[in-house]
């Protein structure tokens, strides 16, 4: 069991917090505890600038404990075409019983790293478009584009390059996955974008992710 205690501060004052207890994965012996804990929180925050605070201890540990920040900014700009950051993701399920991974109707479980060794041959990813029909209008069309792009030339890697017609909506839901078996050892961006009538790119997102293949 870890005890976790979440912050978002601005200015030292505390603007939302969250305390719970989180328990590992069932295991029959405890000299055997590889296992991974999985958690994932949302908070509803206005646009600004936040200190984020996490308090990581052991349950069973009296000196175990660990501390994390970040600083966080959000801003959403109301008359231009906004981007969630992409989410990374082990698997996409569809969801019987809404949930904490729960996300526009699908189980979301999150792949805590941007490193993917040579027995991992999927990337699986979700991200949200908002505000496209309120700047291009209900139901436009428009085009979304799902690509991997070389780190060092942010040229789009032969073969992974990914189209989808679609309609401006409040919210343009993308979820895909790559089979990347065949893609080299290296550094890479996956890349999100929308591009309206004309061909304009509107809202670009990319996301680091590192791929090794030795063999």
């Amino acid at each position: 069991t870890v005890e976790i205690f979440l912050v978002f501060k601005q200015d030292s004052v505390i603007r939302e917090f969250r305390k719970y207890e989180l328990k590992s994965p069932a295991i029959q012996d405890t000299v055997e505890n590889r296992f991974s804990f999985t958690d994932q929180q949302r908070f509803l925050l206005p646009d600004g600038d936040y200190s984020l605070e996490i308090y990581l201890k052991d349950a069973n540990l009296e000196e175990s404990k660990l501390t994390y920040f970040e600083d966080i900014s959000i801003s959403f700009e109301p008359e231009q075409i906004n981007f969630s950051t992409i989410q990374l993701a082990e698997r996409i399920e569809k969801a019987d019983t809404p949930g904490l991974l729960t996300k526009s109707g699908y189980d979301i479980y999150p792949y805590v790293d941007y490193f993917y060794p040579s027995n991992i041959n999927i990337i699986t990813y979700y991200a949200e478009i908002y505000d496209a029909a309120n700047v291009l209008g209900q139901d436009e069309n428009v085009l979304i584009t799902c690509s991997i792009e070389a780190f060092e030339t942010k040229t789009i890697v032969q073969n992974f390059n990914r189209f989808k017609r679609d309609v401006a909506k409040q919210v343009n839901i993308v979820l895909n996955s790559f089979d990347i078996a065949e893609l080299p050892s290296g550094n890479y961006f996956l890349v999100i974008s929308m591009k309206d009538r004309n061909n304009n790119t509107l809202a670009p997102y990319r996301v680091f992710f590192q791929r090794s293949t030795p063999e």
